[in-house]
């Protein structure tokens, strides 16, 4: 069976380690992360004399950092985020305050800008748009084609980052307090198949031990055998085309989506509502 424990999380506001009084009040703390959010905290006190913000000197836009350290390892971050809100909870039997925050790219999410961009690639964007935040950059991947033209209409620099993230196959996101732009990490040097009776590897799941339910489905549902995608090069007056057999990178099975949709005829799928004005885009 699973050895459970539990981490003591480790807590500096604005680069002070949580002690003292404020540490004996500690109830709570909650990270939430999200692949396609902000990731949040909530730190939850005991307030019965309604004087913890004081205590602890914390404003809104103080950062806070939460760590934890496994049983014999390294201390961990689990997020680097800035305080965005207080709150509190009253009831017959507590006073809480509660500490709100997100990751730092929550800044990307304040407003909708109108902007243009001329003769720029992908990164040179995000590193402006990051710049612009104050965020912090860690590993931005370079990109090639070179746009003449991108406009970003009344959307939050969130939104228009996911965007040209979603165009070129990207994913955003922060790390370890560092803003990030990279094409997806692919899984790699996997574990085996785990044993009931005998599995030490933290990473495998077995059914029964460490995986109580899993409902796996293959379907030929919307399974096609080729994808084509079609633009058109305004400057070079000439059509632009790309075709690929379809696969997939998230699992291991004996029918790919080739096979699959080949059971029904293998449909293609075109795709025309893309601006594709380069040969390298296709």
């Amino acid at each position: 069976m699973p050895q459970p424990y539990h981490l003591w999380p480790d807590l500096e506001i604005d680069g002070s380690p949580l002690s003292g009084p404020g540490e004996s009040l500690l109830e709570q703390v909650v990270v939430d992360h999200h692949q396609h959010l902000p990731s949040m905290f909530a730190i939850t006190f005991r307030d019965p004399a309604r004087d913890v913000i004081g205590q602890l000197n914390v404003n809104i836009g103080s950062t806070v950092s939460i760590k934890v350290t496994p049983p014999g390892g390294t201390p961990e971050t689990l997020i680097k985020g800035e305080v965005t809100g207080f709150e509190a909870e009253y009831d017959a039997s507590s006073l809480r305050t509660i500490l709100r925050g997100y990751d730092l790219s929550h800044r990307l999410h304040r407003g909708r800008n109108t902007q243009t961009y001329k003769n720029v690639t992908d990164s040179d964007i995000v590193r402006q748009v990051a710049g612009n935040a104050n965020l912090p950059l860690g590993q931005i991947d370079s990109t090639s084609v070179t746009y003449d033209h991108v406009s970003q209409a009344n959307q939050s620099d969130w939104d228009f980052i996911k965007s040209r993230a979603r165009e070129i196959g990207y994913e955003m996101g922060m790390d370890d307090g560092n803003f990030y732009f990279r094409q997806p990490v692919q899984a790699s040097n996997a574990p085996q198949n785990g044993d009931y009776q005998s599995h030490s590897d933290p990473l495998q799941l077995v059914f029964g031990d460490d995986l109580i339910e899993f409902r796996p489905r293959v379907t030929s549902a919307e399974q096609v055998s080729t994808v084509n995608v079609r633009g058109w090069d305004p400057d070079q007056k000439q059509l632009v085309v790309g075709s690929a057999s379809a696969a997939t990178v998230a699992a291991s099975l004996q029918d790919d989506p080739n096979t699959l949709a080949g059971s029904f005829g293998g449909p293609t799928f075109t795709v025309v509502d893309r601006p594709l004005p380069q040969q390298p885009m296709a």
